[in-house]
């Protein structure tokens, strides 16, 4: 199960992308390069991220999966004990604001559709991990 990290343990942030859009895996690998600690996992679906996240403890979920599919990922995903409180942010190239509020309905903390930078993501993973007790 997922538990926040004390300031005293030494890794660098553990992001887990689940994705079926080429390049998602790509773009959150560059984003968070300044952190060369930087672990990325990918998969391509919920039962094989949900192993993963049992293995590895991820700070992070990102779900780069086309809009029809993120609701139920990420409801998929917050059903899952290991999930309740782990971070979960949508990232799509094109994304609907139908779409956008569905996916956080469904469960996502945070989505980006492609017209935001490395720059943003990173700033926005840093507070979605800082807000839920993760230390980067």
């Amino acid at each position: 199960m997922s538990r926040p990290r004390t300031t005293g343990e030494a890794r660098g942030l553990r992001v887990l992308v689940i994705e079926d859009e080429h390049g998602v895996a790509d773009f959150v690998r560059s984003a968070l390069c300044d952190d060369s600690a930087a672990e990325i996992n990918t998969v391509s679906t919920v039962p094989v991220a949900l192993e993963s996240i049992r293995a590895t403890e991820p700070d992070l979920v990102v779900v780069g999966v086309a809009p029809p599919g993120q609701p139920d990922m990420c409801r998929l995903l917050r059903k899952s004990r290991e999930c309740s409180s782990l971070p979960i942010m949508v990232m799509c190239g094109r994304i609907s604001e139908h779409d956008l509020i569905r996916a956080l309905d469904a469960g996502a903390d945070d989505c980006l559709d492609g017209t935001h930078g490395s720059r943003e993501f990173a700033a926005r993973v840093r507070a979605l991990v800082r807000r839920c007790g993760r230390v980067t």
